[in-house]
């Protein structure tokens, strides 16, 4: 599956799936340091990525906007130090890779994990 970390999230995410065989890039890898959000949403809309972020921003936009991608992954989950949260990345896209591919919103909360398939309405 195809990744965009976006800014806020490690940059060490990216490699990490990269180096199991992952197409994953962060967006300060790619110039898009200071790169608005739906610039962000574009490029990953356009690239089938999905795209990884911290913000509630991403989700809330793809509500309002009825949306069918990009998908997104949304980490709620504070304090988590990079190992942990490129696992609790990967343990989202196993479980619902079906979702994520078709157009969808993953919450990664405190005690569990939500999916919302795009649109939302």
């Amino acid at each position: 599956m195809k990744l965009l970390f976006d800014q806020g999230t490690p940059r060490s995410a990216a490699e990490w799936f990269r180096t199991r065989g992952s197409d994953a890039w962060h967006t300060s890898e790619l110039g898009m340091r200071r790169a608005l959000d739906e610039v962000i949403l574009q490029r990953a809309r356009e690239e089938g990525r999905v795209l990884v972020c911290y913000d509630k921003d991403f989700p809330a936009w793809l509500a309002i906007s009825s949306a069918t991608s990009p998908s997104v992954i949304s980490v709620r989950r504070q304090g988590l130090e990079a190992p942990e949260f490129c696992i609790a990345i990967d343990e989202v896209l196993s479980t619902h890779r079906e979702a994520l591919e078709l157009g969808a919103i993953v919450v990664i909360g405190r005690h569990r994990n939500r999916c919302r398939r795009l649109p939302i309405r």
